[in-house]
């Protein structure tokens, strides 16, 4: 038994829970999951990483699932920086428009641009 099984055990054994309580901590219940994921990616069956655990093969399911969709939603957001652009002085002279069916219009002022497009729709 590799000593990071042994040492899950330990503590599986001595944070099990009392039969009124709710379960296992959620910190252990994340870090098994971790370490089930991990094992199951190089072959390891859920049955037999429960074995090694001493806890049931759903148990074990339900925490990997878990902690895999922790990881990923971690994963998912990535620091963003909102600056406030300067206001420009004067208006662009060279306003180009792609609508979706195609139309490609340029040089108009806002106040021109804004009927047309009314029109096309």
């Amino acid at each position: 038994m590799s000593d990071t099984v042994a040492a899950l055990r330990a503590e599986i054994k001595r944070k099990a829970p009392h039969p009124r309580c709710q379960g296992f901590p959620s910190e252990l219940r994340s870090r098994i999951g971790r370490w089930a994921l991990a094992r199951h990616a190089h072959g390891t069956s859920w049955g037999r990483l429960a074995i090694q655990l001493g806890i049931s093969r759903y148990s074990m399911r339900i925490w990997a699932r878990q902690a895999e969709e922790q990881s990923t939603s971690e994963d998912k957001f990535l620091p963003v920086i909102i600056r406030p652009e300067p206001l420009a002085t004067e208006p662009s002279e060279h306003i180009v428009l792609h609508t979706p069916s195609g139309y490609r219009v340029t040089g108009l002022e806002l106040e021109t641009l804004i009927p047309l497009l009314r029109g096309l729709e």
